[in-house]
């Protein structure tokens, strides 16, 4: 069995070890040397979906800063968008989102909501202020991942590479998750 260093699941790609600033740098990252037994962790259908859901959810928190990493200077901002945003969900869609749990335990963020979430592009990117053919594009990537059917795995490729372009250029200045990055 594998020994994991934990350090390096944080602040790299377990997959290809990518660090944070080279997972939006396409060229760079796409040419990396992938480690295969990596694979044999396998990809959680419902992590996915979640991961994916607060990657689209945080980046619009930053929208007014354009920053990757908050400064104090700019806390106040981001508080401020990140609870309209999480009133609209509430008032719009019925949804508590990235609201934390009493306890400490996590936040509401779950399966059920980012699929609701995916399920209405024009609606979610209404109340986020992301791009909607970006949410629209990473809905069907999720959905052709987990689906039943056979996928052609080049025409995938293709699609997801294309989705990581449009990311990348809309929003250069936030470093795409890892758990993103890997899909």
């Amino acid at each position: 069995m594998q020994c994991i260093n934990i350090d390096v699941i944080i602040s790299k790609c377990y997959v290809c070890g990518a660090t944070p600033t080279e997972m939006n740098k396409l060229d760079v990252s796409t040419r990396m040397e992938v480690d295969v037994i990596a694979y044999e962790f396998g990809l959680s259908m419902l992590h996915a979906w979640i991961r994916f859901f607060e990657c689209l959810l945080h980046v619009p928190y930053r929208l007014e800063v354009k920053k990757w990493q908050i400064r104090k200077q700019d806390r106040k901002k981001v508080q401020q968008r990140k609870h309209l945003i999480q009133e609209k969900f509430r008032k719009e869609m019925g949804l508590l989102a990235d609201v934390p749990k009493p306890g400490g335990s996590g936040t509401t963020n779950d399966g059920n909501t980012a699929r609701r979430f995916f399920r209405d592009p024009t609606l979610s990117a209404s109340i986020t202020g992301i791009d909607k053919t970006l949410i629209r594009r990473c809905s069907v990537i999720l959905q052709a991942l987990f689906s039943l059917y056979r996928v052609n795995a080049t025409a995938f490729d293709n699609y997801a590479k294309e989705t990581a372009k449009l990311f990348v250029s809309l929003y250069a200045w936030y470093y795409m998750p890892a758990s993103v990055h890997k899909v």
